[in-house]
């Protein structure tokens, strides 16, 4: 496993928890955090990675907007 592939998979996994047209905006702001947290791996400090995926990823994956109810 690689790091490009880590983080294709966790891309594929929002196209799963969100494929409906209303759920643009949600998985833009997820995949924007996958996309900084990736960067900062890139750029070899995991403790951003790492702290981007648990306090804004993980903690936003499966909670509902609820402007979108």
């Amino acid at each position: 496993m690689t790091l490009d592939r880590a983080f294709a998979l966790l891309r594929d996994g929002v196209l799963v928890a969100y494929p409906g047209e209303n759920d643009e905006a949600k998985r833009q702001w997820l995949f924007d955090a996958l996309a900084r947290a990736l960067a900062a791996y890139r750029d070899g400090d995991e403790v951003a990675g790492a702290t981007i995926l648990q306090d804004d990823f993980e903690d936003a994956i499966f909670k509902v907007d609820p402007r979108s109810e």
